[in-house]
């Protein structure tokens, strides 16, 4: 899943908070991500998400397919990690 190192940043303009990539071809690049939804296809399901790049210093292209992959595995990780958390509270609770 994702191997780039990440953290996020707070920007007092957005209520959200950003994400830097922290290494690899996409460091210093700090993203937002705007609608996420899945979407079922062929009896699985598919993350489909909206971003937008608040900067991006190095000019690299934040349109690519390994761009989205790359902050799309970011995501992942972080509703993954959300579930089990929230599985954990409920058991903890029970």
């Amino acid at each position: 899943m994702a191997s780039t190192k990440y953290s996020y940043i707070d920007n007092p303009r957005y209520s959200q908070s950003g994400i830097i990539i922290e290494d690899g071809e996409y460091k210093d690049v700090i993203y937002l991500y705007g609608k996420v939804q899945f979407i079922e296809e062929n009896e699985h399901l598919r993350l489909k998400f909206d971003y937008q790049v608040l900067r991006n210093p190095n000019n690299v292209d934040t349109e690519s397919d390994s761009f989205r992959n790359t902050i799309g595995d970011i995501l992942t990780e972080n509703l993954e990690k959300e579930v089990n958390d929230q599985r954990k509270n409920r058991e903890n609770h029970t």
